[in-house]
């Protein structure tokens, strides 16, 4: 597991205090005879370290900046990573990172999230990089940031399933109307992964768990589990059809 405990290229502050958060109480309750894998850290302070040692400016100099050095170290971990790894962040945009430590040009993207993520500078409401995400990745904006980060080739839109997303800004959902990425929900997902298949030789899988709806939470119950019973179909579902390279819990 790759943990990223970054907002925006800030460490440990707001929705990016959580892999850490969670890597330390998942340290903390597993059993002492349970080895619990490899975690790595992702920590920009190397990159900055090696600007120092290089004469250059050390460290970022604006979001954009941090964005780009966290991604950078994480798409090293990634790519150092012996198998598929699991990258635990705060920020959609370590999409980017991830992406480009796999370094394949054959890879389907499966992004279950609440929001689309697929706004450009020109469509988003608040302006947040956040929100575009989906949109960087696929090369609608932002390429020099994605370059620099060093995934030099956008997925192809027609790789993309949107899943189970439900807040779309205006212009955001006129984007992905005219876009060739697939906007579905779960009731469509085994034939959607069936024809990406065809196209795709590996997968991206990407969890933001803002995608679980808390209205089918059960009454009463604080850890808000699922009353779906067909969830564990569709793990299933994705576990059978294209390999997945890297799978992206995010903790907003």
């Amino acid at each position: 597991m790759i943990a990223v405990p970054y907002h925006l290229g800030r460490r440990d502050v707001e929705v990016g205090r959580g892999p850490t958060v969670i890597c330390k109480v998942g340290q903390a309750v597993l059993p002492a005879s349970r080895p619990s894998g490899r975690l790595v850290f992702v920590d920009y302070e190397e990159s900055r370290q090696e600007s120092r040692l290089a004469g250059k400016t050390a460290g970022p100099t604006s979001e954009l900046d941090g964005i780009a050095a966290v991604n950078t170290q994480l798409a090293r971990a990634v790519s150092a990573h012996p198998g598929p790894p699991i990258i635990l962040a705060g920020n959609c945009n370590s999409c980017l990172g991830t992406l480009a430590g796999l370094s394949r040009d054959d890879l389907g993207i499966v992004w279950f999230d609440a929001h689309g993520d697929f706004n450009t500078p020109e469509t988003s409401i608040s302006g947040s990089i956040e929100g575009m995400s989906l949109a960087i990745a696929t090369g609608s904006c932002h390429g020099e940031l994605r370059e620099r980060i060093g995934l030099a080739r956008p997925v192809p839109e027609a790789n993309v399933l949107l899943v189970a997303t439900r807040n779309l800004d205006p212009n955001e959902s006129v984007r992905l109307e005219r876009s060739a990425v697939s906007l579905i929900g779960l009731e469509t997902l085994p034939a959607a992964l069936e024809a990406l298949a065809s196209r795709a030789r590996a997968v991206y899988l990407h969890l933001d768990i803002d995608v679980l709806d808390p209205r089918a939470a059960l009454p009463g119950d604080p850890h808000g589990r699922r009353r779906n019973p067909d969830r564990r179909r569709h793990d299933r579902e994705l576990q059978s059809r294209p390999r997945s390279r890297g799978s992206h819990p995010e903790d907003r």
